[in-house]
């Protein structure tokens, strides 16, 4: 029987933020990381068996970068000094999701329609049950998880799902930042993509207003008001899309001045709240950048350490993407990091792709978004829309090409 490699992938890279919430038969490993790992072993044992198109390991300039980019987390390990101990898993863990990102690229198994498929699936159960723990929650005072707390790698803290006597519901995930770390790839697609199902991506969105998450409710109306103002500026059903405008800004007001509204923007911004001022704490290690000096400038203090310089301190310090590399890996993985982005940016032919790219410059500046497992889940996503709207490109121009010479064609027998 002849096994789809590229469905099996699709699955994976769908369900992998999900997967890498619980243990796997290695110690301090996700099952997400587990079966990936065994999925790749399997694809070159079966490689002569029909498992994939057999095709060998390109090498491009992406591919290059990725690997410079994993040389830029070893090279740290150099310079982490006493925190060797607490980098070197860190390092090791990151180094084997760059090495997969490579094995998936360069065997071509990316497929966005197979990603896709299986992604909307678990992004549409995710708000039936966001909806559920909220009817339960409000309606009976039950508080269900949407996690199997046995079976997590990292233990979950169940208290913070609600602020004051207001439910902040995390889906199928462990909070409510991770749920839109998931879903905000599907409003985007639903949104701007030529297939666009605005439906859907009112469903997501209510979703992401269930989980009360301050930066998730955030992009999301700003994804909304760059729909609107796209379409006026576009000319395309202008008033349909002001109505649309007024409605939104509707939505948004009774939002803040609603009692979950307000209690989200007091989370976000009063640092009086319980758990301190949740914007600050998400910018807190941009300021500690300070601490790179001499040689720790170029080539940082180690890929991690900032587990051990700032999470062993009463204050917990929270380093978002762009201040986890800067601090680890100085200058130069922080270089190669920008012309990874820049690359995908310039490949990029439709602009979903460009806002999916926009969206994690944002969301790397006060989340952990590019780091760990979630570049499994969103690089496919991105190649995979660049190879996507590259074939379509290359099928209209074909079409166009023989168009052309089919009047040409045409021209010529009317003259004879």
């Amino acid at each position: 029987m002849r096994v789809n490699a590229k469905q099996i992938s699709g699955f994976l890279i769908a369900f992998f933020p999900l997967l890498t919430m619980y243990k796997s038969p290695i110690p301090v490993m996700d099952i997400g990381l587990f079966i990936v790992i065994c999925f790749i072993i399997i694809h070159f044992l079966f490689v002569n068996a029909g498992f994939t198109n057999g095709k060998g390991l390109l090498i491009d300039n992406e591919i290059m970068l990725w690997g410079l980019y994993a040389l830029s987390l070893m090279v740290s390990l150099l310079f982490s000094g006493t925190a060797f101990s607490a980098c070197f898993p860190i390092v090791m863990k990151n180094v084997i999701y760059v090495s997969l990102i490579i094995l998936l690229y360069g065997y071509r198994l990316i497929d966005y329609k197979s990603i896709c498929t299986y992604y909307t699936v678990l992004c549409d159960l995710s708000v039936v049950f966001v909806v559920i723990q909220g009817i339960l929650f409000y309606g009976f005072k039950i508080l269900i998880l949407g996690y199997i707390k046995s079976w997590m790698l990292i233990p979950a803290n169940d208290h913070y799902m609600l602020a004051e006597r207001f439910l902040r519901s995390t889906s199928i995930f462990r909070e409510p930042s991770a749920y839109f770390s998931f879903i905000f790839v599907g409003i985007l697609i639903a949104l701007f993509s030529e297939k666009k199902d605005i439906k859907r991506a009112l469903i997501y969105s209510f979703g992401v207003v269930c989980s009360t998450s301050g930066m998730g409710v955030g992009l999301t109306f700003s994804f909304w008001g760059i729909y609107i103002i796209r379409g006026i500026l576009l000319k395309k059903n202008k008033a349909n899309y002001l109505i649309l405008m007024l409605i939104g800004m509707a939505a948004v007001g009774l939002f803040l001045f609603s009692p979950i509204g307000y209690s989200t923007m007091e989370r976000v911004f009063n640092k009086s709240y319980v758990g301190g001022n949740a914007f600050l704490g998400r910018v807190g290690g941009y300021f500690t950048l300070g601490d790179l000096q001499g040689i720790n400038f170029l080539f940082g203090k180690g890929y991690g350490s900032h587990t051990v310089y700032y999470f062993a301190s009463d204050t917990v310090t929270y380093f978002p993407s762009w201040a986890f590399i800067a601090y680890g890996t100085g200058l130069f993985g922080f270089i190669i990091t920008s012309i990874i982005i820049i690359r995908m940016w310039k490949r990029s032919n439709d602009f979903v792709t460009k806002m999916l790219i926009l969206s994690i410059i944002v969301l790397g500046a006060v989340h952990t978004i590019f780091n760990g497992a979630y570049l499994i889940f969103l690089m496919p996503f991105v190649y995979g829309m660049i190879d996507e709207s590259g074939a379509k490109r290359s099928d209209n121009g074909a079409l166009k090409q023989v168009a052309v010479e089919g009047k040409l064609l045409i021209s010529e027998g009317d003259a004879r």
